[in-house]
């Protein structure tokens, strides 16, 4: 077995960690994250078993309070190329409700491929090979605050489908449901959403933006 010599500094890195593991655990309201996830993760590293995460983390940012109603989607049509926004992406907007507090977040970007499917497979099973890595799924108000702050920064990023609970446009079972996406259309970044239904696949090139936790390396 291999073994490695342990510097005084790795080693109080780690105890560090293992310490706000156990503040963790120790809070009143109870550990935020799931114990079960936690106790296979810290059996396997106990065997020298280390999990290894697909994909690359892509931003951490404030998602901070977004205005109501219009306003959001004047604000967004004023980033999308020529002002322009479709009437279903519109609507999907003003179905958003509003953060109450400003949160800091981090975003991962996987595609389905790198969670493991060779061929296109379904939303559904998407997200939860991607729940199995400690990813979590995005909120609308996430997907447009990044899509705000990078049009702000003027950053290029590649298409994104948001990993996030789908917005129903309709309560008929053969209307499709929607996930906003962040394209990159010939190197100028636009809000729109993708339709789908629930046998609707999904390409395993196609990339997903989920959220993951803060202390993974960038």
């Amino acid at each position: 077995m291999a073994t490695a010599v342990v510097t005084g500094e790795q080693y109080y890195e780690v105890h560090g960690k293992v310490l706000e593991l156990m503040r963790q655990l120790r809070q009143k309201g109870g550990y935020p994250h799931d114990i079960n996830k936690l106790d296979q993760h810290l059996h396997a590293a106990t065997e020298g078993r280390f999990l290894n995460i697909p994909g690359r983390f892509l931003a951490e940012f404030t998602c901070s309070k977004l205005p109501d109603g219009p306003a959001i989607c004047d604000t967004v049509k004023i980033f999308n190329p020529e002002g322009y926004l479709s009437d279903a992406t519109r609507g999907l907007l003003l179905q958003m409700d509003i953060l109450p507090e400003e949160k800091d977040v981090c975003l991962w970007s996987v595609t389905g491929k790198e969670l493991g499917f060779n061929n296109a497979s379904p939303m559904h099973r998407v997200y939860e090979r991607a729940e199995q890595f400690g990813l979590g799924v995005v909120t609308p108000q996430m997907m447009v605050g990044y899509f705000i702050k990078i049009k702000n920064d003027n950053i290029l990023i590649k298409n994104h489908f948001g990993g996030m609970k789908p917005i129903i446009v309709k309560a008929n079972y053969y209307d499709p449901f929607c996930v906003f996406c962040i394209i990159n259309r010939a190197g100028v970044m636009v809000l729109s959403h993708q339709e789908a239904h629930s046998n609707t696949l999904f390409n395993p090139e196609v990339r997903w933006m989920f959220t993951c936790p803060p202390g993974w390396v960038k």
